[in-house]
Parts: structure tokens; C-alpha cells; sequence
């Protein structure tokens, strides 16, 4: 047997494959679990709200003396479980994307977000996309949901694309468009966006009146799509700090 031989090489690589995926598995699994403990805990604590406050603290304490090693059972992680536990009245939630994504990124959710459809929403991004709890934020933060599930999509991809590349086109059009740091889309890589595939167009408005642009597009034989774009003002503060200040470039320029 050789071991650089490519039969060995492959059968390498299908066992590393299986050892992530069982993984995988394994912490989906024990996620689940952890979710479904808070989600208790949380149900007992609302169940005695009439204890107030200092009911969360001695229990916080007393956890702590119980399982010292243990973490995550501090007073204020106690009283997301308490909202976690509110958000998701039924058990059921287990069987939701919000048990498959890890507990930060719940958290985030339940301090940004007040609709439940668009915190199952964001949850099935974080599953589809791997985002970090990070991304999560910048996403919610500058209106995913807005622009790309709810905003209305003015094109003549469905009647001018491939079904695939329709769908594609659709998920790409964010509605309206961020000019400052936007991406193509929420999960686009550089290998992706190096691939050969038919141009569409897209034509940029700053307001646009939804009724006039289905019509302009009626007879188009080209696909394109209408969408507003927004500027904004404010520059995320890790750019910010790489930039120059306002004295700095007056000096270089006197």
C-alpha cells in the first residue's frame, strides 16, 4: 500500500469527513440540550416573579456554590433565560432553528429583535451561513430582514433567467441597497463571485414608485432589476479608527 497513493488519500479524507460530521452532530446535540435547560430554569424563574429580584440573585449564588466549575449562571444570563423562556413559551422550540444556533446568538436575538418571524428568520440565516455572533449583529443592525425579506423585488428576473439564477438574482437585491460596505450577498465568497455567469442589470433609484418600474420592465428582454439605494452616514468604528482625522489631512493639505 502506498500512502500517498490516491485510494489512501481519499479514505483519509472520507474518515475526516465523518469525524466532523459526527462533530457536528454531537455539539447540535448537546446545544440543544443546554437550550433546553435554560429554557427551564427560565420557566421556574418566571413561575416565581413575584419572589422579585433578589430571588434571581440567591439563585445565582447558590448555583454557583452547587457547581462551582459551572459557568453561565450569572444573574444577568439567568434573566435571559427568564426572556429566553417568555420568546418560546412551548417546548416545541426544540424543534426550531432558534435550538440548532448557539446560546450568545440567542441572546442577541432576544435584545434586538421583538418579532418572533424575524428572529426565526435571522436564526435560519446563522444555520445557512455560519455566521459568528458578529455577523449576526452587523446583519440585524443594518436591516437584512428589511431589505432582502419583506422590501418588494421590482425586477423581470422570473420571465428573463433560469429558475436557479432567478432565485439567485431575487436573494442577491437587497431592498434598499447599503452604498456604504455592502455585500452581494449574506453568504458570498471571492471563489463565488469569480464565477462565470450570465450579467444582470440592476438600476439604482433614490425612491422609487413600484407600479411605474413593473411597467418599464414589462418589455425588457434583458434581466433587471429596480431597487433604492440609501446612504448613510455613519462609518463602522473599525474603519474609522484606520482613517485619518480631520486635522490630520487639513495639516497635509496646508
Amino acid at each position: 500500500m502506498l500512502l500517498n497513493s490516491s485510494e489512501y488519500l481519499n479514505t483519509v479524507e472520507s474518515i475526516k469527513q465523518e469525524i466532523r460530521a459526527a462533530q457536528y452532530r454531537a455539539s447540535v446535540s448537546v446545544n440543544r440540550e443546554l437550550l433546553l435547560l435554560y429554557h427551564t430554569i427560565g420557566n421556574t424563574i418566571n413561575a416565581h416573579k413575584t419572589w422579585g429580584s433578589k430571588f434571581i440573585e440567591s439563585l445565582s449564588a447558590d448555583i454557583k456554590l452547587a457547581f462551582p466549575d459551572a459557568s453561565g449562571y450569572s444573574v444577568r444570563n439567568l434573566k435571559y433565560m427568564a426572556k429566553f423562556a417568555l420568546a418560546y413559551p412551548d417546548e416545541e422550540f426544540v424543534q426550531q432553528p432558534v435550538a440548532q444556533i448557539p446560546w450568545g446568538h440567542n441572546t442577541v436575538l432576544l435584545d434586538k429583535l421583538s418579532s418572533p418571524e424575524e428572529r426565526l428568520w435571522y436564526a435560519e440565516k446563522v444555520i445557512e451561513n455560519g455566521w459568528s455572533r458578529n455577523v449576526l449583529i452587523h446583519q440585524i443592525e443594518g436591516g437584512l430582514y428589511q431589505r432582502q425579506a419583506i422590501a418588494s423585488k421590482i425586477t423581470n428576473f422570473e420571465a428573463r433567467l433560469p429558475a436557479s439564477q432567478s432565485e439567485l438574482a431575487l436573494q442577491t437585491m437587497k431592498d434598499p441597497y447599503l452604498f456604504d460596505f455592502i455585500p452581494l450577498k449574506e453568504n458570498m465568497l471571492e471563489r463565488d463571485i469569480e464565477q462565470d455567469h450570465p450579467s444582470i442589470g440592476l438600476l439604482l433609484c433614490k425612491s422609487k414608485n413600484d407600479l411605474v418600474a413593473e411597467y418599464s420592465l414589462k418589455d425588457m428582454s434583458k434581466p433587471i432589476g429596480i431597487s433604492a439605494y440609501r446612504i448613510t452616514s455613519c462609518l463602522p468604528e473599525e474603519f474609522e479608527k484606520q482613517l485619518p482625522s480631520v486635522e490630520d489631512l487639513q495639516k497635509r493639505i496646508l
